[in-house]
């Protein structure tokens, strides 16, 4: 623990990690020349671990190392973002659908009872036939929908894990050769 506040002849990195990527994250910093040197549970988000990296202060190839780093923690962050908005546009239609679907056939059943809009005799068939075609017509979209989120989702994954993967590699080969240390 003494090398956290040894800033001299350490630098120091401290990250707030959710708990399913603490391990590959562990891994992608030390190919960085980052060990581990504290780790504990964050207080505040049981999900969420806060841990502390050191290495020496004076390292070859620092600078292209830092580079590599921000690359890295860039794509990170944007595999973050990807991951959070997975299926958001599968939820907003399956939201519009079902909800406007049901708000219509609730409507439509209790006019079709207790005959609250006399605009026009069948008001209450429009609006359950309006209900049952949204509901029917989301039923059909949104799963194709959600296929295609899925592959967009697995192709954007995919490319940004081959970008890390080779900014890895670029940092292994300056921490010391093709295999790292």
């Amino acid at each position: 623990m003494m090398k956290i506040n040894d800033y001299n002849n350490y630098d120091v990195l401290n990250l707030y990690v959710k708990r399913n990527k603490l391990e590959d994250i562990i891994k992608k910093y030390e190919i960085f020349g980052w060990q581990l040197e504290k780790q504990e549970d964050n207080k505040d988000y049981e999900d969420i671990v806060e841990v502390a990296f050191v290495r020496p202060h004076k390292i070859k190839n620092k600078d292209d190392l830092q580079l590599l780093q921000v690359y890295m923690e860039e794509r990170l962050n944007k595999v973050g973002q990807i991951e959070r908005s997975k299926n958001a546009k599968t939820t907003s239609l399956a939201l519009i659908f079902g909800l406007l679907g049901m708000a219509l056939l609730v409507l439509g059943s209790l006019d079709l009872i207790f005959k609250f809009f006399n605009i026009w005799a069948s008001g209450d068939i429009i609006f359950l036939v309006l209900g049952l075609i949204l509901v029917f017509t989301g039923s059909f979209i949104v799963p194709k929908i959600y296929k295609k989120e899925k592959v967009d989702f697995d192709a954007k994954i995919s490319v940004l894990e081959l970008e890390i993967e080779n900014i890895c590699e670029r940092a292994k080969f300056l921490m010391g050769g093709k295999n790292g240390k």
